[in-house]
């Protein structure tokens, strides 16, 4: 079960499903949508690694001092 509050940080990008709970959710959700397979999961990853990018460059920016 998730509740709306989680749907909601999803949805506007506040958190990413990553536990495997999370995952078999979004599974579910793209079954009852009737979306492609890993449609959802997909873009899940592209936006944890556009995610990723924008925090090393904050880091590299604000942070001049840490090991790269």
């Amino acid at each position: 079960t998730i509740s709306m509050a989680t749907l909601s940080y999803w949805q506007n990008g506040r958190s990413i499903p990553a536990r495997a709970s999370s995952i078999h959710a979004v599974t579910e959700i793209e079954i009852a949508l009737g979306l492609e397979p890993d449609s959802l999961l997909n873009l899940l990853k592209q936006a944890k690694e556009e995610r990723e990018r924008r925090l090393f460059v904050y880091a590299l920016k604000y942070k001049p001092s840490l090991p790269v």
